[in-house]
Order: structure tokens, then sequence, then C-alpha cells
């Protein structure tokens, strides 16, 4: 595993073009496994419990927009802010 960045700070969150949340702290870990070209991503949000269980309902991937530019696509996995670039369901 190669670890690419460590990222944290705020982001928005969105759904397709549609904003969810904004400011939300976060914080992730983008990596690659060896020999592979996908980035893979796993991480934090800081979101109430509420908002956690708005945000797993959905059956599409999340954007999570960050404010240096760059986006990454996720799914939140609990209640407590988990969230992986895993398409598994």
């Amino acid at each position: 595993m190669e670890v690419i960045d460590k990222p944290r700070g705020t982001a928005r969150v969105l759904l397709n073009d549609e904003l969810l949340l904004t400011d939300v702290p976060y914080q992730l870990t983008v990596w690659r496994e060896a020999g592979r070209a996908d980035v893979r991503l796993n991480g934090r949000l800081d979101v109430s419990f509420d908002a956690a269980m708005r945000l797993m309902e959905s059956p599409l991937m999340l954007t999570l927009a960050l404010d240096d530019g760059r986006s990454f696509e996720f799914r939140l996995t609990t209640t407590t802010g988990r969230i992986t670039n895993e398409q598994t369901r």
C-alpha cells in the first residue's frame, strides 16, 4: 500500500450536483495498492447522527468536494462518519 496523501480540512458533500452539506470537517487517507492505478480512499467526516443517517440512505456514491479543488466519490459506511470509495454494498 502506497499512501498518496492525508488531507484534512472542511469540504462540501454533494449528490450529483445537489449540495447536501457544507463546511464538513474531514480526515482522509488517499492510497493505492502496489501495481494498481486506481486511487483508494478511507476516512472520516465529522457529521451528526441525523446527517449520517441521511447520507447513508443514498444508493448512489456521494461527492466530497475539498477546498483545494479536488473531489472524491465516497460512501458513508457508519453513523460515526466513516467513509470509503469502495463500491460494494
